[in-house]
């Protein structure tokens, strides 16, 4: 897995790079699936835009995640939350 961090100006085309990026991924035989982590206000529109661009099938090869919604995917793996821990009355 690899994170890519890309930063850059205002209108400086780095939504339309992410979006390229990800379709030549779905052409290809892609490994694993994109995550495209996005602000939560954000993460309506950013799924809309990926759907326009990639087809009905691009969910196959990626997926947009709020920064709320990777952090519950993450939990619901590996615990976290839902463990269940010990309150006073059961440690006596």
């Amino acid at each position: 897995m690899l994170l890519r961090l890309l930063m850059g100006e205002v209108g400086s085309g780095k939504t339309h790079w992410i979006h390229r990026k990800i379709l030549s991924d779905a052409q290809g035989l892609p490994q694993e699936r994109n995550i495209l982590i996005v602000p939560e206000q954000y993460s309506f529109e950013a799924e809309r835009t990926l759907g326009r661009r990639g087809g009905d099938t691009i969910s196959r090869f990626a997926e947009v995640l709020s920064f709320t919604r990777l952090a519950s995917r993450v939990f619901s793996i590996y615990g976290g939350v839902s463990e269940e821990y010990l309150d006073e009355g059961g440690r006596l």
